[in-house]
């Protein structure tokens, strides 16, 4: 996947299907300052982390970053149902930034 891929937006149009060999989820953000902690984790549909991606501080500002966490799936397929990202941006043990989004594998 490039930048110029996740600018055009055609990677979100993609949606996993249960025999998907990963799952992966990313996130482009802008405007982090020094000491912004990232943190990009991947929820099943039982709420278990199935992947994590945690950064250490940056040590200086960023313009722009991309983040990636996944997961190789392990075993016949995905359990159908809705899978979560959750992405956290923590300064000084603060949270500063939350989003989440989500996608749904069909039986």
């Amino acid at each position: 996947m490039t930048s110029e891929e996740i600018e055009a937006g055609g990677v979100a149009a993609e949606v996993p299907a249960a025999d998907a060999p990963a799952l992966i989820a990313f996130i482009r953000v802008v405007g982090l300052r020094a000491g912004d902690a990232q943190r990009l984790s991947i929820l099943g549909p039982d709420g278990r982390i199935l992947a994590e991606h945690i950064g250490k501080p940056l040590e200086g500002p960023k313009a722009q970053y991309t983040l990636f966490a996944g997961r190789k799936r392990i075993g016949a397929g995905w359990a159908p149902g809705a899978y979560q990202a959750a992405y956290t941006v923590s300064n000084d043990g603060k949270t500063v930034l939350e989003a989440r989004f989500a996608v749904t594998v069909a039986p």
